[in-house]
């Protein structure tokens, strides 16, 4: 979950991207839910154009990701794996030119583990209803211009 948090606050590169993805199994799926949409994207190649999405059309350099409490609920072993369901909060704050809040949410995770190793199996982000269209719309409407791909496959 740390790694999550330091890979989104971190500069939009092609191995930042590349160790974003990495975070998830190759069948992950994302969902994204907010006043804007509602899209699953599958898989890394996808999982990485979301992570270039959230960096080169939103001003993450002027915004702080944080994770508040989480809660982890672990399943029983089907097979050779395990599984953990956590849900946690999240908060978009001003780090640049303004204070306060930009958005929240929460995130709903299924980890897997395979052999030793634990990645993120499914996710889904929700923002809170209190989402804050007029910060994001400058940004959304601008979406086609805004967007760079960090590897150049996205």
């Amino acid at each position: 979950m740390s790694l999550h948090q330091a890979l989104i606050d971190t500069d939009q590169t092609c191995a930042n991207a590349h160790a974003y993805a990495a975070l998830y199994w190759p069948e992950a799926t994302f969902r994204v839910i907010d006043p804007n949409r509602d899209v699953v994207v599958t898989g890394h190649r996808e999982i990485r154009g979301n992570y270039d999405s959230a960096h080169s059309v939103f001003p993450l350099y002027q915004w702080r990701h944080s994770m508040g409490a989480f809660q982890i609920m672990p399943s029983n072993a089907s097979g050779s794996s395990l599984k953990a369901s956590a849900f946690w909060k999240w908060r978009v704050d001003w780090k640049a030119n303004t204070t306060g809040v930009v958005s929240t949410g929460t995130y709903e995770d299924v980890f897997e583990k395979r052999g030793e190793e634990w990645k993120v199996l499914s996710r889904v982000s929700r923002d809170d209803p209190n989402w804050p269209l007029y910060i994001f719309a400058p940004y959304t409407a601008n979406f086609e211009a805004l967007y760079r791909s960090s590897c150049g496959d996205t």
